[in-house]
């Protein structure tokens, strides 16, 4: 799913597909007939990277705090972590409670990078990001480290849309993304619960009983949970929040073949995905 965990975008489209399918299982929690798209979505499927679309929850976000520091907003609204860009080559904490350290640099005035580190110390992803010289278009590059060592590296592609004329302060609205590895993500029924986990290393495992199920995995923003509605055989619709904070909601349609899915954000982004066979 998308694509900055790749970053950000990878994150949050990670915690909507989770979370759809855990509402849908609950009919089998409770010793019913397993739902048609139940059936349907048990197994694998993978990201169709050509059919996903992008809506202003895939912008990146830097703003000048008041005192003229840089700011980058990560996650959606309207309750995002702030995170004070310093391009010092020193390490800070990415929220109050994962643990994980940023560090920023800047080697010109249109080049920058940042690394996340796992508690600190375990490179988890490199993120270059250029300008162009006309500081209209931006490119990022995230290079995740996976599992076993191997590498995801994402392509994202933005324009300036709102902010100042020139340099990182601005809202960029996103153009396009391209992976190496596009998503791929497993389902299971596991004792009345249905886990869930991705490539990236993303998993959840939802009980049936409606409460939140709090999402797992190296370098996610904490605090992100989802509640779940299930609003026919082939949709249901999914509300994310963060520390308790409604954040942001998800509509999954599965295709009566039972053989494509759509997720489709409030921002109006979509992401597509084909059952593996």
């Amino acid at each position: 799913m998308v694509r900055r965990f790749r970053t950000l975008l990878e994150a949050a489209r990670a915690i909507a597909f989770i979370g759809a399918v855990a509402q849908l299982g609950g009919a089998q929690a409770g010793g019913a007939q397993t739902p048609p798209v139940l059936t349907a979505l048990r197994g694998s499927w993978i990201e169709d990277q050509a059919k996903n679309t992008f809506g202003h929850g895939t912008d990146l976000r830097f703003r000048r705090s008041s005192s003229k520091a840089i700011e980058e907003l990560r996650g959606t609204d309207p309750n995002p972590v702030v995170q004070t860009v310093m391009f010092d080559g020193k390490s800070y904490a990415v929220d109050g409670n994962s643990g994980n350290t940023i560090v920023w640099t800047q080697s010109s005035p249109t080049k920058f990078q940042r690394q996340i580190f796992v508690g600190g110390k375990q490179l988890l992803a490199t993120r270059q990001i250029v300008i162009a010289a006309d500081g209209k278009t931006l490119t990022e590059d995230v290079d995740r480290v996976l599992a076993g060592g191997a590498h995801m590296i994402t392509s994202n592609h933005y324009h300036r849309s709102t902010g100042e004329a020139s340099g990182l302060v601005a809202t960029w609205a996103m153009d396009g993304s391209t992976s190496n590895s596009p998503d791929s993500s497993t389902f299971s029924i596991e004792g009345g619960a249905l886990h869930w986990a991705n490539r990236a290393g993303y998993s959840w495992t939802a009980t049936l009983d409606g409460k939140q199920a709090p999402e797992q995995g190296v370098g996610l923003i904490s605090g992100g949970t989802v509640s779940l509605k299930a609003v026919d055989a082939h949709t249901l619709e999914l509300v994310a929040y963060r520390n308790g904070v409604k954040n942001g909601g998800n509509t999954f349609v599965v295709s009566a073949d039972g053989n494509t899915m759509k997720i489709t954000g409030v921002d109006g982004s979509t992401t597509a995905y084909k059952k593996k066979r």
